[in-house]
This record gives structure tokens, C-alpha cells and sequence, in this order.
């Protein structure tokens, strides 16, 4: 999945390249940092957020008149947004995966020791497990 956002800026970047900036495809770019923050950490997914941005109002300011209009502006707002939460999301996956790791050392440690062969004598003590 580490190649979905890459795909999803490449098919933006080809609808806008086809249709010849005659209508506006740059809200695309809007679900790319949800994919990011899937797949890559914080740092990766704030960068997605920066790239997104600077792509939609590169190609609004293409074309004349459109860089400033009221649903380009909110574009711009509802990527950044969601580019934040992206990040807090990708934040939390990077603490649970650290998480689970750990668990899941110490449940290793815990079977190496827990689970040896219980000897048949331990001293004069028969042992049985």
C-alpha cells in the first residue's frame, strides 16, 4: 500500500495534464495524507500535507482568477485539515505499532523462560509440570 499515494498524486497530476486545466481536479490531492499517514510516520505524512497544498494552489493559480476564489480557499483549509489529523493519526499508529512490539518481546522472553522442560528432579524433589 506504500505506492497508493503516489498513484493517487500521479493520476491527479495526469487528469489535470488531460483535461488541460479546463476543470478542477486538484481536490484528489485532498485524500492523500489519510494514505500517507497509513504507511509512512508523521514526519512522511506532514510532508504529503505540504506537497498536496502547494500542488492545489499551483494549479489554481494556473489558471486565472481561481487561486483566491471561495471554494479553492476552502479547499486549501479541508486539506490542511485533514493533512493535521492525518498526522495525529499517523502519531498513533507509530505509538501502537512501538506498543506492540514491545508486547510482543516480552511475551517471547516470557515463553523462552516460562516454557522450558521442567526437569524430572530437582534435588531429592521429584518435579512434574
Amino acid at each position: 500500500m506504500w505506492w497508493l499515494p503516489f498513484a493517487a498524486v500521479g493520476l491527479d497530476l495526469i487528469s489535470e495534464a488531460a483535461l488541460g486545466g479546463r476543470e478542477p481536479v486538484s481536490f484528489l490531492l485532498t485524500g492523500v495524507p489519510p494514505l500517507v499517514a497509513a504507511t509512512r510516520g508523521p514526519r512522511g505524512t506532514a510532508v504529503s500535507v505540504v506537497v498536496c497544498l502547494g500542488l492545489q494552489m499551483l494549479m489554481a493559480w494556473r489558471r486565472p482568477g481561481h487561486f483566491d476564489e471561495q471554494h479553492h480557499v476552502a479547499l486549501y483549509v479541508a486539506t490542511f485539515l485533514i493533512g493535521v489529523v492525518s498526522v495525529l493519526l499517523s502519531v498513533q499508529r507509530e505509538r501502537a505499532k512501538s506498543h506492540l512490539i514491545r508486547a510482543n518481546s516480552v511475551a517471547e522472553a516470557l515463553q523462552r523462560t516460562l516454557l522450558r522442560p521442567v526437569p524430572p528432579r530437582i534435588g531429592h524433589v521429584r518435579a512434574a509440570a
